[in-house]
């Protein structure tokens, strides 16, 4: 349930409008390198040909009452797209904070508007005596956690001040069961 990178690169619209610049520029040089025309020209006169339409699509005379009506249409019928399509929060939004031996475990949930999914982010351990952020200590043969104000330091090679640290895929997995089982 962890979120996965989220850049503006992976977006369908962006890939879609993207690749079909690059085709649409990618044919008009073969086009014209087949013609032996100058390079460019194919899109330059497409764009002439939108230009053309767009001018005698504008040059209409359109009464000022349909333009205010369709600007309050679009207006209307975006709000109720919005309303409908917001995410509604899941009851389990709440639940961002729970014990597991004896740390305090804290997390937020974050949706993913391309998938439609909630995920969990920014799982911390917290002191159980001072409710302060541990600092992670761990390395690649130890996990490790100190608390930053009363110095606790807990080991999972044994060198504790109290129980041995848990590993955060635990931890999350016990919160993902938690919330499929409703207990928060």
């Amino acid at each position: 349930m962890s979120k996965k990178n989220d850049s503006w690169y992976y977006n369908p619209w962006v890939i879609a409008v993207g690749g079909a610049t690059i085709a649409g520029i990618a044919v008009s040089l073969i086009c014209d390198w087949l013609k032996s025309k100058p390079i460019l020209s194919t899109i330059f006169s497409w764009l002439m040909r939108i230009k053309d339409i767009a001018t005698s699509f504008f040059g209409y005379k359109i009464p000022i009452w349909i333009i205010a009506l369709a600007i309050i249409l679009i207006y209307l019928i975006s709000r109720i797209k919005f309303n409908i399509s917001q995410k509604a929060l899941p009851d389990y939004w709440s639940y961002k904070q729970d014990r597991f031996y004896n740390w305090i475990w804290k997390w937020d949930w974050d949706f993913d508007s391309v998938e439609k999914k909630w995920y969990m982010v920014n799982l911390q351990p917290y002191c159980p005596k001072c409710n302060t952020q541990f600092v992670n200590k761990s390395n690649h043969l130890d996990i490790a956690y100190e608390c930053p104000r009363c110095k606790d330091y807990f080991s999972s090679r044994g060198l504790n001040y109290g129980h041995p640290p848990e590993d955060k895929q635990n931890v999350e997995a016990l919160i993902i069961d938690n919330v499929q089982k409703r207990n928060y």
